[in-house]
């Protein structure tokens, strides 16, 4: 009938120009362009980039992905990036935090976007402040699914030894009867009150 039908599907999301023609001449309204969107986000081809396996408490945890589409195109629509840490230990007091995601154009912490919205950026940098020490899950999901690797694991170790926090407790400390031999056990602890277990590699020592 004089019609002809073209396909083809393209993998970089870019502009393209369209020329067709009919035996060597451009049809009326040739050449033509049309832009490629990236197509929805791959939990295949994103990734973490720089997670820590472990960080001293008070520090803040910072760290860093990249959000791609199954073709490896950044992506330039908004899609919602959420992260989540949560301790794995038994103690209820140490819940779960929501990470603060920030869209970053390129991984130098210049981030063009405050919130949880990834907009026109592949990468994105999570954040947030951990002062209790022990194990932590972090669950990242894009457009409420997980990473493939989703969750990760990191430590958090107990910070360097602080005078303040530290305590003294026993009968040595509330007093006694003169000839009987007197003991107080000293608690090593960071700023936060974590545990340090070798008392904050700088000895401990008590005195009369």
């Amino acid at each position: 009938d004089g019609s002809y039908t073209v396909r083809w599907s393209a993998t970089v999301a870019d502009t393209y120009l369209v020329v067709a023609s009919l035996r060597g001449f451009q049809i009326v309204n040739s050449p033509w362009s049309f832009e490629a969107l990236p197509a929805a986000a791959s939990l295949d081809s994103s990734r973490l980039i720089d997670l820590p396996a472990a960080f001293a408490v008070g520090a803040r945890l910072v760290f860093h992905g990249v959000v791609h589409d199954a073709y490896l195109n950044n992506l330039t629509s908004k899609d919602v990036v959420t992260a989540q840490v949560t301790s794995v230990q038994s103690d209820l007091s140490r819940l779960s935090n929501d990470l603060q995601v920030t869209s970053c154009a390129v991984l130098d912490h210049a981030c063009a976007v405050r919130g949880d919205n990834l907009t026109q950026a592949a990468y994105f940098e999570a954040s947030t402040l951990i002062t209790a020490a022990g194990t932590y899950s972090v669950d990242i999901q894009i457009q409420s699914l997980s990473l493939r690797s989703s969750p990760y694991f990191i430590r958090a170790v107990a910070g360097p030894l602080s005078v303040r926090a530290s305590t003294a407790s026993g009968e040595g400390v509330a007093g006694g009867i003169v000839g009987r031999a007197l003991s107080f056990t000293i608690y090593a602890r960071d700023a936060y009150g974590n545990r340090l277990a070798d008392g904050g590699a700088a000895g401990l020592a008590g005195g009369f």
